[in-house]
């Protein structure tokens, strides 16, 4: 029998209605994560057919150099126009320079994070060393990618 004196619970209500709310924001703000690959050859593979460059971001989430590269993941690639901006122009790959020390030293990576671009079909690179903000990282890969065209 029911209590006519029990009032509702309007708690769930209030915690689905919050539940939506937030899947409503990420949806409308696009919330875009880079497509990171883990296998540079992979990367190039998919360049050579798809004439899009390698982007190689060499990170860390360990040692002194963990926590700039952390916050520019946090404050500059996982924005959502950079996240596009990484996704439609590049095939992007992220790798630990730990694991990869024959790649630290063919791209002379001397400060993390590091930005390293190929061309196509092409032994040609440039690399970008550290922290790159969000209203500098489209004008910074655009200048170096026309930098590596050029050369």
């Amino acid at each position: 029998m029911k209590d006519k004196n029990k009032k509702p619970n309007y708690g769930i209500y209030i915690i689905v209605a919050g539940f939506l709310a937030i899947l409503a924001v990420n949806l409308l703000t696009g919330s875009t994560k880079v497509n990171w690959g883990s296998s540079l050859t992979d990367a190039e593979k998919a360049a050579k057919s798809n004439n899009k460059p390698v982007m190689i971001l060499f990170t860390t989430k360990t040692g002194d150099y963990a926590t700039v590269c952390d916050r520019m993941d946090y404050a500059t690639i996982n924005k959502p126009d950079i996240a596009k901006y990484i996704n439609h122009g590049f095939n992007p790959v992220k790798l630990e320079p730990a694991d990869n020390k024959e790649l630290v030293t063919k791209y002379s990576v001397n400060a993390l994070p590091a930005i390293v671009l190929l061309l196509p079909g092409s032994d040609a690179h440039i690399r970008l060393d550290g922290f790159i903000s969000e209203k500098e990282f489209v004008p910074r890969i655009s200048n170096a990618l026309k930098t590596l065209k050029d050369k």
